[in-house]
């Protein structure tokens, strides 16, 4: 689209393909956007490599990294120069409009007799010279709900009440083809046919193709920001919570315990020799424990706690308004359903357990200083001999 090749494009800034007196100041709105809405959508004008001058349409989301810092960005343009010159091409012809008729018929006031068709709406209509005339108007309305007739009938009712009438219609060519048309209507006194109503239509198919391809367009990205919003908050391969999500969770359950004054436990688990299950079998295998202790773990806990995975083979549980003895007996629950899950390798069934460490986060205290303790209570029951559940207070 901007006519670089890739390695004269990448390490270079915006500057190569937006007129520099632009570039700080698109910048600058770029940025405030990411940082305080998460997106930034619009239009652009851009110079390409051979100085052809051009519009697109930028999508840009940022790339946060573990801590949550934005490191970068990601745009999706798209080339919307034919876009904007036809849009822009469409308002001069509207203005041009005004006096000057593009497609125009006459049409009796009373009747609704077809009086006179330029030469323009013949073509458009797909119809032979003086062809039109003599007939209802009613033969270029498209089928709707109402009978063609009816239709034609209440557009002339309205005009003869206001004198004007304009819209976007769907019409009717004389082969049945259906096209839309921008149509303006007055009334006008006619020296020969008398109370006439002059109708100027203007095709608008390909526009409103271009507003069904652009709603397309916009759902579609719609789409992609939210994959790309969930692939910035779960984790690829278990589909829980990565690390970052979770806290930023944690962040949110202190705020909410600070209000309610209750406070909650974290458990961080480990599944137990995983390094073993993938020397052994392989780490495909060991990929298919990982989801399956994942699945595990969220269905074994509440719809208030919160799950994801801390990294390697280690797990966080979020248990808010949870004490320590509370926390215990779940994780316990949680220990002995995994324990007697069943894991297959090429007929051999394996066994698999994890260890789980547990800590009380008060509303005053600190959250890491929470997970490191967690994280002894985890290391004291792995050397008590692994597949067990550990309270901070036993160590």
């Amino acid at each position: 689209m901007f006519g670089f090749p890739i390695d004269e494009a990448l390490g270079k800034t915006l500057s190569i393909i937006y007129k520099p007196e632009e570039t700080d100041e698109l910048r600058v709105t770029v940025n405030k956007a990411l940082q305080n809405e998460g997106i930034w959508t619009g239009e652009v004008n851009f110079v390409g490599k051979d100085s052809k001058t051009g519009y697109c349409s930028s999508h840009i989301v940022p790339i946060h990294d573990d801590k949550g810092d934005m490191v970068g960005s990601l745009g999706i343009n798209r080339d919307i120069t034919a876009q904007k010159l036809a849009k822009e091409e469409l308002t001069l012809h509207s203005e041009i409009m005004k006096n000057m008729a593009e497609g125009v018929y006459l049409i009796g006031a009373e009747d609704g007799i077809i009086k006179y068709a330029n030469p323009k709406f013949e073509e458009m209509f797909g119809y032979r010279p003086y062809e039109m005339v003599g007939q209802h108007a009613s033969i270029v309305n498209a089928p709707t709900k109402n009978d063609p007739m009816k239709t034609a009938n209440e557009k002339t009712g309205i005009l003869n009440k206001t004198g004007f009438w304009s819209g976007e219609i769907v019409n009717k060519k004389k082969d049945g083809t259906h096209f839309w048309c921008n149509t303006g209507v007055s009334v006008f006194n006619h020296h020969q046919y008398g109370s006439v109503l002059v109708a100027v239509h203007s095709d608008i198919t390909k526009r409103k193709e271009h507003e069904e391809e652009l709603r397309a367009l916009t759902a579609d990205l719609e789409r992609q920001k939210k994959i790309l919003e969930l692939l910035a908050e779960t984790d690829t391969l278990t589909g829980l919570l990565n690390r970052r999500s979770l806290l930023e969770q944690i962040r949110r359950e202190i705020v909410r315990q600070r209000r309610s004054g209750k406070s909650f436990s974290i458990v961080i688990g480990d599944i137990d020799k995983f390094k073993n299950i993938n020397d052994s079998y392989g780490h495909p295998f060991g990929d298919t424990v990982l989801v399956k202790v994942a699945n595990i773990l969220t269905e074994n806990i509440r719809e208030w706690d919160s799950v994801g995975r801390w990294g390697g083979e280690e797990f966080i549980l979020l248990l808010p308004e949870t004490s320590l003895n509370g926390a215990f007996v779940l994780m316990e629950k949680l220990r002995k359903n995994l324990e007697i899950s069943e894991h297959w390798f090429e007929g051999k069934q394996i066994t698999v357990t994890a260890t789980f460490g547990i800590s009380k986060c008060k509303p005053e205290g600190d959250h890491l200083e929470s997970i490191r303790k967690a994280d002894k209570a985890l290391y004291a029951g792995k050397k008590a001999g692994r597949n067990c559940v550990m309270l901070e207070s036993q160590i």
